[in-house]
C-alpha cells in the first residue's frame, strides 16, 4: 500500500491454460453476463494503452489530448481513460465520484477483468492509490499498471494487493462477440470431422469449441464433442494479427444416425472474459455406415482370376474384410466360389481422396475359378456387426 497521496492505475488480464482433449459429456454452456458503461470502447483497451507508458513519466499519457496532468497515479489514469474514450470521459474531479460521474460502473473485487480500475481511498485522508488491472493472480492480488508507485511519477507494472476498502470501476464495454467459422465437415473414423476457427476477441487465448450433430441444436439428445481452437492457421494470423495464428480447431463428433446430419459448431468464451458463446456455423452431411470402395481390376491368371481393388469402412481407419464371389457374383455359397481376404495392402493413392483413413485398404486376391464365363463381384464386410455388407463392384471375365 502507498502512504503517499496519489492514485495509481491498475489493469487485470485473465490468463487461461488450455489442453486439447475431447470430452464425452459436455458441460452446460455459460450464461451471458454483460456490463455496460458510457465508454464506447472495449474495457481491455485501457490496459493496452496504459502499458505503452511503462518506464515513462505518467503525465505523458495526456500528450495530444488537450488535457494535462501530473505523474501522480490518479492523473495518469484520468489521462488513459480520456485518451481511450476519444475524449468523452474525464473522470475528474474526485476519486470514486469522478469515475462514477464519467459513466463508470462499479464492480465487485471478484468480478474484475482486464482494464478495470482500482481506486483506494476517496481523498478524505489516509492512503490513496489508483491503478489499472492487467490480470488477477491466484492469491487474489492483481498485476497492474500505475504511476508513482515508487514515488517518482513514473509508470510501472507490478503485483499489487489492494486493501479491503478498495473499490473497482469499469469504464468501457466488456463484451466482444466471438468470431469464427465452421469451414468444412466430412466423414472420418468415429463420426464426422469438423474443421474451422474461433476467436474470443477479449483475449488471444484459444477458445473452447463445442460440436453437435443430429440437428445441430444445443440439447442433450444430440451427440456432442468438445475441443480447443488452438491449432495453427496462418491465414487467421494474417487477417487477425492481434490474436495470432493459433485459433484453428479440428475434431470428430459422433453421428446420431444414418441419413442427413447437421453439424453445428459453437465458440465458447474463454473463462474470465465477458460473454457466453456464439454459433460459428452449421453444415449438412449425408452419413452412411456402409463401406465403399472399388474393384479396379479382374483378370484371368493361371489358377483362376486375380481381383484387385480397395475398400474403406467410414467408421474406422482399420482394414476390413472383403469377400470375392465368382459364378453369378451373388453372395451365395456353395453355389458361387468365394475367397475372403483382408483389405490391408498399401494404397498410397487413397489419402489424397480420403485423408483420415491411412493407406492400408487395398486387396489383391486370387479367386479360383473355372475357365468358363464368370461374373466376379466383391463385397465389403462392415466393421459393425449385423450391418449391411455392400457390393463395391463387379466385372465379367
Amino acid at each position: 500500500m502507498r502512504k503517499r497521496i496519489g492514485i495509481a492505475n491498475l489493469i487485470i488480464v485473465a490468463a487461461t491454460s488450455v489442453v486439447l482433449q475431447p470430452v464425452l459429456s459436455l458441460s452446460p454452456l455459460p450464461s451471458s453476463s454483460k456490463a455496460h458503461a458510457v465508454g464506447h470502447y472495449q474495457n481491455s483497451e485501457l490496459a493496452d494503452h496504459a502499458q505503452r507508458f511503462v518506464n515513462q513519466w505518467g503525465g505523458n499519457a495526456c500528450h495530444g489530448t488537450g488535457k494535462s496532468a501530473s505523474g501522480q497515479c490518479k492523473g495518469f489514469v484520468n489521462c488513459i481513460v480520456y485518451a481511450v474514450s476519444g475524449r468523452s470521459q474525464w473522470p475528474a474531479p474526485g476519486y470514486n465520484s469522478g469515475f462514477q460521474a464519467a459513466g463508470g460502473q462499479e464492480v465487485g473485487r471478484n468480478n474484475t477483468i482486464r482494464g478495470d480500475i482500482i481506486q483506494v481511498g476517496d481523498g478524505g485522508g489516509g492512503t490513496l492509490h489508483t491503478a489499472i488491472i492487467l490480470w488477477r493472480h491466484a492469491d487474489g492480488a492483481f498485476e497492474v499498471v500505475d504511476s508513482n508507485w515508487s514515488f517518482n511519477e513514473k509508470v510501472q507494472r507490478h503485483k499489487y494487493a489492494p486493501p479491503a476498502n478498495a473499490r473497482f470501476w469499469r469504464m468501457g464495454q466488456t463484451e466482444k462477440p466471438i468470431i469464427g467459422h465452421l469451414d468444412s465437415v466430412r466423414r472420418a473414423p468415429g463420426g464426422i470431422l469438423a474443421q474451422g476457427w474461433s476467436i474470443d476477441q477479449d483475449t488471444a487465448s484459444p477458445t473452447d469449441v463445442h460440436l453437435y450433430s443430429g440437428n445441430g441444436e444445443l440439447n442433450s439428445s444430440n451427440p456432442g464433442a468438445s475441443t480447443y481452437a488452438n491449432q495453427y492457421r496462418s491465414d487467421i494470423g494474417s487477417v487477425y494479427p492481434t490474436y495470432g495464428p493459433n485459433h484453428g480447431y479440428r475434431a470428430v463428433v459422433r453421428a446420431k444416425q444414418a441419413g442427413i446430419e447437421r453439424v453445428c459448431a459453437y465458440g465458447i468464451n474463454v473463462p474470465g472474459t465477458p460473454g457466453s458463446y456464439a454459433r460459428l456455423g452449421c453444415k449438412d452431411i449425408h452419413v452412411s455406415p456402409d463401406p465403399y470402395g472399388s474393384v479396379d481390376e479382374v483378370r484371368r491368371v493361371p489358377g483362376g482370376v486375380q481381383v484387385r481393388g480397395w475398400t474403406i469402412d467410414p467408421d474406422t481407419a482399420s482394414s476390413i474384410e472383403i469377400h470375392a464371389y465368382g459364378g453369378t457374383g451373388a453372395p451365395s455359397v456353395p453355389t458361387n466360389p468365394m475367397t475372403a481376404s483382408t483389405a490391408n495392402l498399401e494404397r498410397p493413392d487413397l489419402p489424397a481422396h480420403y485423408p483420415d483413413y491411412g493407406t492400408k485398404h487395398g486387396f489383391d486376391v486370387l479367386l479360383p475359378l473355372p475357365s468358363s464365363s464368370q461374373k466376379v463381384c466383391v463385397y465389403a464386410i462392415n466393421n459393425s456387426p449385423n450391418s449391411h455388407n455392400p457390393q463395391i463392384g463387379c466385372k465379367s471375365v
